[in-house]
């Protein structure tokens, strides 16, 4: 891509996830455009409470839950970051190490040299197969079913409903949208030629309100976004000085976004760290040195990339859209 591309549906970030936020500095701009959690529920397909989580309480400590659109964080954390060296349009297309940096090689036969090189290129990540020749990808046996649509009056925090085979989640995200989400087995997939909104529908006839209402209030440009879910399971995140960081070394289907924020990633990155950094779980610590940018990446294949080393520590960030169909 030679642009930004906004794609995707609601993303749901935890305390940990704000807590990163905050020390970016980012976390009231965030908020902004986001809608507080404060609980999540769990019912039976009939709309009967099976139990309730304070996450308020539980993450009192850490940072709040927020709820909004992935193209709401994603304008956010491009439109606060300061100018630094941004190529688009670029693929990796290979790595190799010497000593202590890489070598990157791009698709339009230029190269640059790192320190460091993050691989946040997504569950197809080009730069964990690179680095470790495998794909390491494989199925679940599930399907996703994504959408935003406009929000009922009575979906106010997460909500999820429980039912045979399938489940389905609601959560506001603000300015009035509802981020819908539903899981079912892989043989309940669409076909080509298939009614997406009515197969999902029918997967879904016997759930209580808000679900009827809900499909019901989606128009034709609001698509469903379908698409098998996937893990990757690796042994390592990291080998040298390339570090594997969200879904490219650990996609899981997860309740929140806060992946790559793991304590594991943190000690592998943590070597590679120069004088004056400090980890990202040291809540009120700068999480990066003095004139250096965290930049948000593009879509797959299209990573920003700096080739020129910056100071005492080049980065590579590959982008990663979590809810492309």
């Amino acid at each position: 891509d030679t642009a930004w591309a906004h794609i995707g549906t609601g993303i749901y970030l935890l305390g940990n996830a704000t807590r990163a936020l905050h020390v970016l500095g980012l976390d009231s701009a965030v908020a902004e455009q986001a809608t507080l959690i404060p609980r999540q529920r769990f019912c039976d397909h009939r709309g009967s409470v099976l139990a309730e989580v304070d996450v308020t309480a539980l993450w009192r400590e850490v940072g709040p839950c927020l709820a909004l659109h992935h193209a709401d964080l994603h304008a956010v954390l491009a439109t606060h970051s300061h100018p630094v060296p941004v190529r688009m349009g670029r693929s990796v297309r290979g790595l190799s190490q010497h000593d202590d940096t890489v070598t990157v090689e791009f698709d339009d036969g230029s190269t640059g040299r790192y320190d460091l090189v993050i691989g946040a290129d997504g569950i197809h990540s080009t730069v964990r197969r690179l680095l470790f020749d495998t794909d390491a990808v494989r199925p679940v046996g599930q399907v996703a079913w994504r959408f935003v649509t406009a929000c009922p009056a009575e979906v106010t925090t997460w909500s999820v409903q429980l039912g045979r085979g399938v489940a389905f989640l609601a959560m506001p995200i603000g300015d009035s949208r509802v981020y819908c989400y539903a899981d079912t087995s892989a043989d309940s997939s669409p076909q080509p030629g298939d009614n997406v909104l009515g197969r999902l529908a029918d997967l879904l006839a016997e759930f209580s309100p808000p679900v009827p209402s809900i499909l019901d209030s989606l128009r034709p440009d609001e698509a469903v976004h379908v698409a098998p879910i996937e893990e990757v399971a690796l042994d390592q995140w990291s080998s040298g000085s390339v570090l594997l960081v969200g879904d490219a070394g650990r996609a899981v289907l997860a309740v929140g976004h806060a992946d790559g924020v793991d304590r594991r990633q943190v000690d592998d990155v943590e070597p590679h760290l120069g004088h004056g950094r400090q980890p990202l779980d040291r809540p009120g610590e700068p999480a990066l040195a003095a004139g250096e940018q965290l930049v948000p990446g593009p879509e797959p294949g299209a990573g920003p990339v700096d080739p020129q080393r910056a100071g005492d520590g080049g980065l590579v960030g590959v982008g990663h859209a979590r809810d492309q169909a």
